[in-house]
């Protein structure tokens, strides 16, 4: 199953490390690795903090035990990133086969050519909304990795 909806992208991939770093060695309940995470980390808002444990989850960055939430000992490596963002989040397969088959693109023209989930449709008043909101996160995700990059007006594939 792919996460389906991902936080704002931090302001660099380097600063990624810091979701691990601030994470505790021994499992802590899901809400306490929550808190740590908004005391610790200054881009990472209580609004959207389950938003960064559920991707920092997919990322590898932390893991899931019986008893809760923990970092692991080793380190992902920053290149393995991209690719557990593209298999892990629903969305970002998806821009990027958009911007490839029918690039450069705006986020408007992305969110008309990637469809809205139905789950999405029966979940939000204004799906819509909701819809263009995640893919300008996706596609900020992917500027982030350097898999696309704005050119004046629209977003072009890098890789």
């Amino acid at each position: 199953m792919r996460l389906k909806a991902v936080p704002p992208p931090p302001p660099s991939l380097d600063a990624l490390p810091a979701i691990a770093e601030a994470a505790p060695l021994v499992p802590k309940p899901r809400e306490a690795v929550r808190r740590t995470l908004v005391e610790r980390v200054e881009w990472v808002s209580t609004r959207e903090s389950e938003a960064w444990v559920a991707l920092a989850v997919t990322l590898g960055l932390l893991r899931e035990s019986e008893t809760g939430l923990y970092r692991p000992r080793e380190r992902v490596p920053v290149e393995k990133l991209r690719e557990r963002l593209v298999e892990g989040v629903y969305g970002i397969e998806e821009v990027e086969r958009a911007l490839r088959e029918d690039g450069p693109l705006t986020v408007t023209s992305l969110a008309e050519r990637v469809p809205i989930p139905p789950w999405e449709r029966r979940r939000h008043a204004d799906p819509e909304a909701v819809h263009v909101e995640r893919i300008e996160r996706s596609v900020g995700w992917l500027d982030l990795c350097g898999s696309v990059v704005y050119g004046g007006e629209a977003y072009h594939l890098t890789v």
